[in-house]
């Protein structure tokens, strides 16, 4: 122990305390680290949000140029494809007639007397040995329903199984009228397809 203090004087001694560290001696107060804080994550956000729009344009653009070669590479076929398409339906469509019209003369037994009278009328005058061709059950009912006008050449009825109901071949010495339902329906059909072609020739 000191001699002042076994002397009982007092000493005047004060605590001892830190020096402050910083620009003009003075700390950073809560406030500013609140505040430095706050700036820091304000300029990451706004950081990673450029960053995250342009990775997404980057995104975008390679899809988009890549659905473009998609179409690309898929145009052609499809173009290839459009005649192939269109004759099928044609053909399915061509098909269906048939079998309608096959159906309708199938069960309108009076269309075949009509037909055999519409052929021998374009037949020319003074024919000689006129025979009508048909299907045995059409025969039978032309010649119950139809004989020969007054003046009119005489012509006689052919049963043929080869021709098909509904329709008839008329032949002479000289000429023949084919008003079977095959012919007739194909030109019904190449008149149809025909005048669509002058269509799109037009355009």
């Amino acid at each position: 122990m000191s001699d002042a203090v076994r002397r009982g004087r007092a000493v005047d001694c004060k605590p001892w305390a830190a020096p402050q560290v910083g620009p003009g001696g003075h700390g950073a107060t809560p406030g500013d680290i609140a505040r430095l804080r706050q700036q820091a994550q304000e300029e990451g956000f706004q950081r990673g949000r450029a960053e995250g729009l342009e990775a997404g344009r980057q995104t975008i653009s390679q899809l988009a140029t890549r659905l473009e070669q998609i179409v690309s590479a898929m145009q052609e076929p499809l173009e290839a494809a459009d005649d192939a398409v269109l004759q099928q339906v044609t053909n399915v469509a061509i098909a269906i007639a048939r079998r309608l019209v096959r159906r309708e003369l199938r069960t309108n037994r009076d269309e075949v007397v009509g037909v055999v009278r519409e052929a021998l009328a374009v037949l020319p005058l003074g024919l000689t040995n006129i025979r009508v061709h048909l299907h045995p059950e059409d025969a039978r009912l032309v010649g119950e329903v139809l004989v020969p006008a007054e003046g009119e050449a005489a012509w006689q009825i052919v049963e043929d199984p080869v021709i098909s109901r509904g329709g008839c071949r008329i032949s002479s010495s000289t000429s023949q009228v084919d008003a079977t339902v095959s012919t007739r329906l194909e030109r019904v059909i190449n008149s149809m397809l025909g005048g669509e072609r002058d269509k799109d020739a037009g355009l």
